[in-house]
């Protein structure tokens, strides 16, 4: 598919398992091996600047739909006033001028995403409490791009956290276990808080995106669960592979969906998943990092 754009904005969780092979149909599809095999060629030969946006999940204000370990209080983003904020951030995004926005949704489902891209209709306060529609639609449809593009995986992802648990309980690792559990509680707790319903969107955002945020994830992943469970017994880093395995599939969608002529992306995501986006991006000498907060400045 031949893009005119030029930008990119990405919004933005592995044992013997790591050899799955997992199929991959896109619609997306370049027409010939000919075409494909120069914009392979080109990708990473080109500078691009990469902001990254880490979000929770507007949909996770209905309980019901939280699927997240932590139980958090989210917005309401269809209020009045997180609307207005949305298209503040809406326009600054819009001034950054993406070439291409990058949205957690399944790959296999991009078809789906486009047909739901080109037959949305305002007002945005009608539609549903998600980050793709209420921030990367948005922003998109006042750029003209023709889509946004889906980047996440799952098939075969597993995240046995339960059993994590379990394994701690078995080796006796109380302290690893009364960590966890603050960790949840306090972050349960802080999202409860009348700090967090007076909060701005915007300040909410950056807040998540601030870099001992970002660490205190990676944090929980290398230094608690990893540790999880006996000498013989790898099942906390199991998760943590798997993570990382999830993470690095991501991130490869997003590097196979560039294309000659991109300058800027945005990459919308679950805020964990910036932790490794993050370090994967510093490793390319040719991608650029672009802090929200320098964004979102007035």
């Amino acid at each position: 598919m031949k893009t005119t754009m030029s930008t990119i904005v990405l919004f933005l969780t592995i044992p013997s398992v790591l050899l799955t092979v997992l199929t991959i149909k896109p619609k997306r599809v370049f027409k010939t091996a000919e075409n494909q095999a120069k914009v392979n060629e080109s990708i990473g030969n080109d500078s691009l600047e990469v902001l990254l946006i880490g979000t929770f999940h507007f949909s996770n204000f209905d309980p019901a739909n939280n699927k997240d370990v932590a139980k958090t209080k989210v917005i309401d983003v269809l209020l009045p006033q997180h609307q207005n904020e949305l298209e503040v951030i809406s326009e600054r995004l819009k001034a950054f001028k993406p070439d291409k926005f990058f949205v957690e949704q399944l790959l296999k489902n991009q078809g789906r995403l486009d047909s739901i891209y080109e037959n949305f209709k305002k007002p945005y306060s009608k539609a549903v409490r998600n980050e793709t529609i209420q921030l990367a639609f948005r922003t998109a449809k006042k750029l003209g791009h023709p889509s946004v593009y889906a980047y996440d995986i799952i098939d075969g992802i597993q995240f046995p956290y339960k059993e994590v648990l379990e394994s701690m309980e078995k080796a006796g690792q109380k302290n690893l276990l009364e960590r966890n559990k603050n960790y949840y509680t306090s972050i349960e707790a802080k999202s409860k808080s009348k700090e967090a319903a007076e909060a701005t969107l915007t300040s909410k955002l950056l807040d998540m995106n601030k870099k001992e945020k970002v660490k205190a994830r990676l944090d929980w992943y290398l230094n608690l669960m990893n540790r999880a469970g006996t000498l013989d017994d790898q099942t906390g880093s199991f998760l943590v592979s798997e993570w990382f395995r999830r993470n690095i599939y991501m991130y490869s969608l997003i590097q196979k969906q560039i294309e000659p002529g991109d300058k800027r992306i945005v990459v919308l995501a679950g805020a964990s998943h910036i932790t490794l986006f993050k370090q994967f991006i510093e490793q390319n000498p040719k991608w650029t990092l672009v802090e929200l907060e320098d964004v979102l400045k007035p």
